[in-house]
């Protein structure tokens, strides 16, 4: 019976540790500039999307699914900013991941932190540095982040594809990321 007694008692601590709040933490504030990769110029209305995802024990893989996200546009100088945001972990083993940066503006492929070379000859670890780095200035003091135009049909269907793989945000969320890639759809049809 004692034996018993002991085993209930260890089965509801454990489940009493799986089910309490842990500690969150604050992620942010987001500050950056956005600028043309070729000119250096910034740029305005560029759609910048910061989107948090919730990561829970899977079958074999975590399982992965939308949790929140900012949405913004940058202004005339180019630059945008998202406060800071107490991100909660529900649970051990349940947590809010992100931000994941998703940034789109018709003409223009993917992003990185200004002076970040993302070439594949470059040494791994000083990119990391460098990356590491941008990320730490983006989440305090503000960071230029680049933009690289493109011209023909195809640079641009390659960086609408890009720009549209991403998890699955629920409908009526992130309205001008969508406007935004779908308008770019139907100009990429129209041009020859």
């Amino acid at each position: 019976m004692a034996m018993l007694r002991r085993a209930a008692l260890m089965m509801a601590l454990v489940a009493v540790l799986l089910t309490a709040p842990a500690a969150g933490r604050t992620e942010g504030p987001l500050i950056a500039q956005v600028v043309d990769a070729a000119t250096g110029k910034p740029i305005a209305g560029v759609i910048v999307v910061a989107l948090y995802q919730k990561k829970t024990p899977g079958g074999v893989h975590p399982n992965t699914d939308f949790y929140d996200l900012d949405e913004t546009v940058t202004d005339a100088d180019g630059r945008f900013s998202f406060p800071a945001r107490e991100l909660p972990t529900s649970t051990p083993l349940v947590h809010v991941i992100g931000p994941e940066m998703i940034i789109f503006k018709a003409g223009y492929a993917g992003w990185r932190f200004q002076g970040v070379d993302s070439r594949q000859h470059v040494d791994f670890g000083v990119r990391e540095a460098a990356v590491a780095e941008g990320w730490r200035k983006f989440k305090t003091t503000g960071v230029v982040i680049e933009i690289t135009p493109v011209k023909s049909r195809d640079e641009r269907s390659v960086a609408l594809g890009r720009a549209n793989y991403f998890p699955p945000i629920p409908e009526g969320r992130a309205p001008l990321l969508r406007k935004a890639l779908d308008d770019e759809g139907r100009a990429i049809q129209r041009f020859r």
